[in-house]
């Protein structure tokens, strides 16, 4: 079971049924404020952040990055630019564990975030 915190400013709801869509009965999602958020993730208590905003990184990460530093924390989508599936798959196997993205992007990058965290899990990364 893969335990996945959700923050960010916008589309909460949005995230959740994405994340409960891709991953099913294999991972926990659950909604919560910024800080709280990423407490879990510093703490153990969740093993992956997901959140958004207008620009992919100050609002949905901003948080993450103060409480779990920045080397842990990736954009995957801003205006204008959306990271390859290759590239996030890369980061969630090299130890990245907040992500942010604009809301425009959910449902092209959470399912592929929701399937590379889940071959991490499961040690089958290709």
């Amino acid at each position: 079971m893969i335990r996945i915190v959700v923050g960010g400013q916008l589309a909460k709801d949005e995230i959740v049924a994405a994340v409960q869509k891709c991953g099913g009965d294999q991972v926990q999602v659950t909604k919560k404020g910024d800080m709280q958020a990423a407490m879990d993730i510093k703490s153990g208590a969740a093993d992956f952040y997901l959140g958004s905003c207008q620009t992919g990184g100050g609002g949905s990460l901003a948080m993450a990055i103060a409480l779990c530093g920045y080397n842990d924390c990736l954009t995957v989508a801003s205006s204008g630019h959306v990271m390859s599936d290759a590239e996030i798959a890369d980061a969630v196997r090299s130890g990245k564990r907040c992500f942010g993205f604009v809301v425009e992007s959910v449902d092209s990058v959470v399912p592929v975030l929701v399937r590379a965290m889940l071959e991490k899990k499961n040690g089958t990364e290709g």
